[in-house]
């Protein structure tokens, strides 16, 4: 069975953007059945409007109508970027992620490593294992920068809704609130 939905989120912000995308999936699948239904009955119909050149109310309406549904996807938005902003003013502890070229290096105030990836074995992610895993506590807001060493590099965790471009010479920023204990695999 296919599934349209995004993986389970752990963090508040992923949770806001788990609602914004099926709230504005079921805006899409509404407005496409909707269009298609019109297109239905224009095609089925026996009128043929030849005699109007132009309408002042189809106009009126094909401007609104788009302005309403951008006006409908834009609130739940705004609503998503005051609640993470909203993160910053209770941040706990920080902590850095730089990316070097085949692995990353994450620091702390009390600790610093690197992570790499294990080989292939049994019973292990492909390119998602690593041989040192990083700890969270839940419940707890971290301020967490971004930056690389030599290119390039993208951070994501899906189950937090993060994906972060790390440059070189720019360091980057987002906050994570994981709400409970688990195992959550960074890309």
């Amino acid at each position: 069975m296919l599934n349209y939905s995004l993986v389970n989120m752990s963090s508040f912000s992923g949770i806001f953007i788990d609602v914004f995308y099926s709230y504005s999936f079921l805006l899409v699948l509404f407005v496409s059945v909707f269009v298609f239904g019109l297109l239905s009955i224009f095609y089925h119909s026996v009128f043929l409007y030849s005699d109007y050149l132009d309408d002042s109310y189809v106009e009126l309406y094909w401007t609104f109508i788009p302005g309403l549904i951008l006006f409908c996807l834009s609130v739940p938005s705004f609503i998503s970027l005051y609640y993470q902003d909203k993160l910053s003013l209770g941040v706990n502890d920080n902590f850095k992620i730089l990316g070097n070229q085949w692995y990353w290096s994450f620091s702390n105030s009390l600790y610093f490593f690197d992570c790499y990836m294990h080989t292939l074995k049994d019973g292990l992610w492909r390119i998602l294992s690593v041989q040192d895993s990083f700890f969270l506590s839940s419940n707890v807001i971290y301020r967490v920068l971004f930056t690389s060493s030599d290119v390039i590099h993208s951070y994501s965790i899906p189950e937090f809704g993060l994906k972060v471009d790390c440059l070189n010479g720019r360091s980057s920023w987002a906050y994570l609130f994981p709400l409970g204990p688990g195992l959550y695999y960074g890309q």
